[in-house]
């Protein structure tokens, strides 16, 4: 077993060694879920990147697979829906940006989520 993938088989010691946007499960279907994808309130045009302040975040109630994260860019308001192939992980990543309310995403992007 090569020594990335024993850490993969260990979640919780695998967050110790990546940041936000770097983790191996944030992924939905294979494919990465970070940078957000932003749309925009009252007509303001979609995003996407690692823009903006983050105003809250939070586990979409009938999928444990799924959250919603809001943000403010440019005096305008933004949802992103990030989905994972990891039902385990949404929670963990949700208790983790509520922590960070108020920053820029790009530094919570950056962020070690067990560490932060």
């Amino acid at each position: 077993m090569e020594p990335r993938d024993d850490i993969l088989a260990r979640p919780r010691e695998a967050l110790r060694y990546f940041s936000i946007r770097d983790l191996p499960v944030m992924r939905q279907r294979g494919k990465r879920n970070w940078p957000p994808l932003w749309i925009g309130q009252n007509g303001a045009p979609k995003l996407e990147g690692e823009i903006g302040v983050l105003k809250d975040a939070f586990a979409d109630v009938r999928s444990d697979t799924r959250c919603f994260l809001f943000m403010e860019y440019d005096g305008h308001g933004y949802i992103a829906t990030l989905e994972f192939d990891d039902n385990l992980f949404c929670p963990i990543l949700v208790a983790a940006l509520k922590r960070h309310i108020g920053k820029r995403i790009q530094e919570i992007g950056g962020l070690n989520i067990v560490d932060d």
